[in-house]
């Protein structure tokens, strides 16, 4: 879905908390369309939430990086917005923040490696077409599908694992990062890391992408048509 249409001006939330590339997407923006477009931007995702029960946006750009929670950042503003178009925005994001980001219902994935111009066409594409995957991001989403054919020959059980294993299980399926998940149970994120190493091992599994597929599959879910089309 176009984020520009009929003439209406676009109302666009940048959430970057580098001042460099904030003002890069403002002047982007302005010389695409100074005048139907707005942009906010914003320096800490808690400024947004806050402009977020006032303000209606048609496009949320964030660095996904700054997010504790992909999961809960996109039902946030869904429960506000139900129409905006999520744009993750990070300097090439691992593939369970990629897992996570489409399955949260984000569209468009910009890579901060990509060359201006690079940027400057994929904002036009996002305006224009409300989707857009950055090239160097095609060989993750090729991977996650074939991690998602492989995890469907698995068995899915948590039995085998600790208590804190299975609590780690828990904060990982809501996309929380390590840094996150050591601060809510009180560990060190050398000892997350510790513990999803044993979580793989005893699933049979290599990595946090498809600890997440495991469970998806688990809940009968597959793919987003998003990342089967290659979006």
């Amino acid at each position: 879905m176009a984020i520009r249409h009929n003439g209406n001006p676009a109302h666009i939330a940048v959430i970057e908390e580098n001042p460099l590339s904030r003002s890069m997407f403002q002047h982007i923006f302005t010389q695409i369309s100074p005048i139907n477009i707005k942009v906010a931007e914003f320096s800490k995702v808690a400024d947004f939430y806050q402009a977020l029960e006032a303000l209606s946006f048609s496009l949320v750009l964030v660095d996904v990086d700054q997010l504790d929670s992909i999961e809960c950042f996109a039902q946030k503003v869904k429960s506000f917005q139900k129409h905006a178009t999520l744009a993750a925005f990070n300097a090439g994001p691992e593939k369970s923040s990629l897992h996570a980001a489409v399955c949260a219902g984000f569209r468009c994935f910009v890579s901060k490696r990509s060359r201006v111009e690079e940027v400057v066409l994929a904002i036009k594409q996002i305006l224009d077409c409300g989707v857009y995957c950055d090239s160097a991001l095609l060989l993750s989403i090729f991977d996650l599908i074939c991690e998602s054919l492989y995890c469907k020959n698995l068995n899915f059980s948590l039995s085998n694992l600790t208590c804190r294993e299975i609590e780690v299980c828990q904060y990982a399926f809501q996309g929380l990062t390590n840094k996150r998940i050591a601060e809510l149970l009180f560990i060190s994120t050398s000892t997350v890391n510790n513990h999803l190493v044993n979580i793989y091992r005893k699933l049979g599994i290599k990595n946090r992408a498809q600890l997440i597929r495991l469970k998806l599959e688990q809940q009968k879910t597959i793919l987003p048509d998003s990342i089967a089309s290659g979006v």
